[in-house]
């Protein structure tokens, strides 16, 4: 794709709020399996996290790596979600090879 094919900055960025959706933790198990997911502390906006992996900003996303704001979730987190992860509920984009979720307030 050259830069004359790439969306506009606010193109993008509006592509990207279209894309978040709601799910439980079963479509994800499977991202999470395969070590593409990561999950976005509530501090964040998933949407920026998404935009900021989208636009190369290396330097933003080691920050949130670094602090914890974004990581990959434990395998005690993974097994506990196998067991109750019906009942939580994730706002979660794809952001190739990623994807992105976190956790909704009040959910579980």
């Amino acid at each position: 794709m050259s830069a004359a094919d790439s969306p506009a900055p606010e193109d993008l960025r509006q592509k990207i709020e279209r894309e978040i959706d709601v799910v439980d933790w079963t479509p994800l198990r499977l991202h999470a399996k395969r070590d593409a997911l990561f999950f976005v502390d509530g501090r964040l906006d998933v949407g920026d996290v998404a935009y900021a992996i989208a636009t190369n900003r290396g330097a933003l996303v080691r920050h949130w790596l670094t602090e914890n704001f974004l990581r990959r979730p434990s395998e005690n987190e993974r097994e506990t979600l196998e067991k109750t992860g019906e009942s939580e509920r994730f706002r979660f984009v794809i952001v190739q090879p990623y994807v992105l979720a976190q956790r909704q307030a009040g959910s579980a």
